[in-house]
């Protein structure tokens, strides 16, 4: 499944989390023709991405505000609460989240729910490889989550 954007923020995403799974998915996106934010703890892991053309935001907020699709790519559920704990998670709502970070079941479960009561849709992705096959034919990522979450972004 391809993701998109339905609204006036036709190809715009935002990807917290720079590390080497992270990158991949940035550099996948530009190389799509995305309109690109990223956000990370360390901005000198941007660098090689905003030569590319991705525009770095500069806190969560700024980040959230960028673009209606964000991708969650850190280590796990906990690094997600914190980034957000830091932020105006009211900026949420309407927003899509795809959760790419390592967690489980339960924490999956209690994230949707927590999006869902600031007014946003979680979905939940499984990336099946390395980072040096982002954004190439070798690579698969799975998202799971409500079927009128997945078919508000689903391409037609």
């Amino acid at each position: 499944m391809k993701i998109s954007n339905t609204d006036s923020n036709e190809k715009k995403v935002t990807v917290f989390g720079l590390g080497l799974m992270g990158s991949g998915i940035a550099r996948a996106f530009i190389a799509n023709g995305y309109s690109v934010t990223v956000w990370n703890r360390d901005v000198t892991k941007a660098a090689s991405l905003l030569s590319r053309g991705a525009v770095l935001a500069k806190d969560p907020n700024e980040a959230i505000v960028a673009s209606p699709l964000l991708v969650i790519c850190v280590s796990d559920y906990k690094v997600t609460h914190k980034i957000f704990s830091s932020a105006d998670v009211t900026l949420l709502k309407d927003r899509t989240i795809i959760q790419l970070s390592s967690g489980t079941p339960k924490e999956a479960r209690s994230f949707d729910g927590w999006i869902q009561k600031l007014g946003g849709s979680a979905l939940n992705g499984d990336i099946l490889a390395w980072p040096a096959q982002i954004g190439s034919s070798e690579a698969t990522i799975t998202i799971s989550g409500a079927n009128q979450y997945l078919k508000s972004r689903q391409q037609r």
